[in-house]
């Protein structure tokens, strides 16, 4: 037999630890003292993970709407003052024009003018500001609940065919191979809880789609971004600078003439344009309660969550039906 060692923290004599992962338990046979050392060392170990509650909106405007974003925000929410910015920008965006401003998108206290206190809004305000703008195309609004250093991940695609391998076979017959692949909005996101309610994101997003159809399959359109950027509970980061081009073709002709054959090629006349868009990711993550209660919310994001329904709903977007059931459970959750 082992002589007892001094240190309480070491463990004296054999220990045989048995783990059964159907039941997630661990059958331990020691002494008491080995017991309560193997006791507390598990329950060091095993601590319950943070959840993150993570919205994102992803939407596409012109080149020239990116450069107008703060004279808009001052049009929209009047003179601020110059507290600094406190939004996360990445990419080509012109952090002079939006400094002064972003305290009113993510900041947590009031601001007072004059003896006035305005109310910081947050960046769905600003976001629903911008989509009356035709220059403004929301694409998606992904939102995922996931854990602390857990990779989570949010497709609304489509699965598109395209043409493979050609194979030979016998007899001279030819045989063609068909790959299917995603083509749509992903977004792939793993959160780090760090200290001072900070959190660490490590992002991948990718927005593609099919631009035409050739005899050889599709040909899609890809843009992709791929970052880790660390913000506060609430927060919002904006990656920009994912550059496109858009092509316009219009068409204008004098009616019943400009539909004859042949002859109506002089009676009409079509234009072409190229108009450079740029892709935006906001990205809002949001510590969830830390509370015995599964079906506890917090009332802010209670709040957040409601007014994603209703951004949805006014942008009439496609994935709006399934997801507002999701999040009706999970703001108002059964008794």
């Amino acid at each position: 037999m082992r002589p007892k060692s001094n240190n309480s923290d070491e463990i004296a004599g054999p220990v045989q630890i048995i783990t059964d992962k159907t039941t997630n338990q661990l059958i331990i046979t020691a002494s008491d003292e080995d017991y309560q050392i193997v006791e507390k060392t598990i329950k060091s170990l095993d601590q319950k993970r943070r959840q993150v509650y993570v919205e994102a909106v992803v939407m596409e405007m012109s080149a020239e709407k990116s450069r107008e974003i703060g004279t808009d925000l001052t049009a929209i929410f009047g003179a601020v003052p110059s507290v600094g910015s406190k939004l996360s920008i990445l990419g080509a965006f012109n952090t002079t024009d939006i400094a002064g401003q972003a305290e009113l998108l993510v900041g947590s206290k009031a601001i007072g003018i004059k003896g006035v206190d305005i109310r910081p809004v947050n960046a769905r305000t600003f976001l629903k500001a911008l989509q009356t703008s035709s220059d403004v195309n929301v694409l998606s609004t992904p939102q995922i609940l996931t854990s602390d250093k857990q990779k989570a991940e949010l497709s609304v695609a489509e699965n598109v065919p395209f043409k493979g391998a050609t194979n030979n076979v016998a007899g001279g017959a030819q045989t063609v191979t068909i790959e299917r692949k995603d083509v749509g909005v992903i977004l792939r996101l793993t959160p780090t809880v760090m200290e001072n309610s900070q959190i660490k994101l490590d992002l991948y997003q990718e927005i593609s789609s099919v631009i035409r159809d050739t005899v050889d399959g599709p040909v899609t359109a890809k843009r992709s971004a791929a970052t880790i950027v660390v913000v506060r509970d609430g927060q919002t980061a904006i990656i920009g600078g994912l550059l496109g081009d858009s092509v316009k073709v219009t068409e204008r002709k004098v009616p019943i003439l400009g539909d004859i054959p042949i002859l109506g090629y002089f009676f009409k006349l079509k234009t072409k344009s190229v108009e450079k868009t740029n892709l935006l990711i906001f990205v809002t993550p949001y510590l969830m309660p830390d509370s015995e209660d599964k079906n506890a919310i917090d009332p802010i994001l209670k709040k957040n969550v409601e007014g994603s329904m209703t951004f949805m709903q006014e942008n009439k977007l496609p994935e709006q039906l399934k997801r507002n059931e999701f999040l009706k459970g999970m703001i108002n959750p059964p008794k």
